[in-house]
């Protein structure tokens, strides 16, 4: 019974040490997979909208290349003057672009090449004569980014339960080994503490 009872208590430990370990690697993909996921995303957003928040004193050409991003400009008379050369999926975007007008303030879309397996922002602000001004880019690097981000959140998962299997069983035994060098009381048989109760009892007789 007492190694019987050894063992319940290596196993409790060993489980939850593991829990402890479970629980880490759950926050991480928490931080990283969750809170972290679109940061890659929401930065380059950013990035353009300031850089057509300074349109009036910049050049297209200086956008474009500062951004990475390819421009459309719509008039309000929906029509386009400007339209960059290397604009990507021409008709989708120009068919996108017109879509979201009229704007009143900054907007972002965005749109999905299903064939090619690349995504695209489309962010629209609108310019001080009227115009609205359209920025396309890829965001292929920074999905590219957040799939890396994903794979090496599975490696560091699998590694880190891997080690806390190891660590949990090694500190379950040897704290296995120092409760059994505690000096416990002997237990004893169901038999040997019903004769005992039975002693007691004659005992409290005797005395009334």
């Amino acid at each position: 019974m007492m190694i019987r009872g050894f063992k319940r208590i290596s196993s409790r430990l060993f489980f939850s040490f593991l829990l402890m370990a479970v629980l880490t690697v759950s926050l991480i993909w928490l931080i990283q997979a969750g809170l972290l996921r679109d940061s890659y995303v929401k930065g380059k957003i950013k990035t353009v909208e300031n850089a057509l928040s300074n349109f009036s004193n910049s050049s297209i050409e200086d956008i474009e290349e500062q951004t990475a991003s390819s421009l459309l400009i719509i008039d309000e008379n929906n029509t386009i003057t400007y339209r960059a050369q290397g604009l990507p999926m021409m008709g989708m975007m120009q068919r996108k672009a017109q879509s979201m007008l009229p704007l009143v303030k900054t907007e972002t879309s965005f749109v999905s090449a299903d064939h090619i397996g690349v995504r695209y922002a489309v962010i629209g602000t609108p310019a001080e004569d009227g115009s609205t001004i359209f920025a396309v880019f890829s965001l292929a690097d920074a999905d590219e980014a957040s799939r890396l981000l994903r794979q090496q959140l599975w490696l560091i998962t699998i590694v880190l339960i891997c080690l806390a299997g190891i660590i949990s069983a090694w500190l379950a035994n040897a704290w296995q080994a120092q409760f059994r060098q505690l000096p416990w009381p002997p237990i004893k048989s169901k038999r040997a503490i019903m004769i005992s109760g039975l002693r007691s009892i004659q005992l409290m007789n005797l005395v009334d």
